[in-house]
């Protein structure tokens, strides 16, 4: 029998943060902290944090978002170039001048 019951999730649930290192790169983050600390330190450390997370997150849209292009350009350059290789070892290693 299939339970029809509905999930019930929790307002958590929905989102969770995730620190990227690479923010650390832009000049500006650093700033963005400074002030999202400042303007909501009258608040519980929870609701702290929260507001903190949805400011970074919509820094993180307007200052990082060719970031994960670059990041999935180079991933790619990398694999073909691994492939490269692979084909000149695979030569190399079955050329009848070397293997004597």
């Amino acid at each position: 029998m299939l339970d029809r019951s509905p999930v019930v999730r929790s307002p958590r649930a929905q989102h969770s943060f995730r620190f990227e290192n690479a923010w650390k790169l832009e000049p500006s983050f650093n700033d963005m902290i400074k002030e999202s600390c400042l303007f909501y330190n009258d608040q519980s450390i929870l609701n702290h944090l929260g507001r903190c997370a949805k400011d970074i997150y919509s820094w993180s849209l307007d200052h990082c978002n060719s970031l994960k292009k670059n990041i999935d350009e180079c991933h790619k350059k990398k694999i073909v170039a691994l492939e490269a290789i692979t084909q000149v070892q695979i030569k190399f290693r079955y050329c009848p001048y070397v293997n004597k």
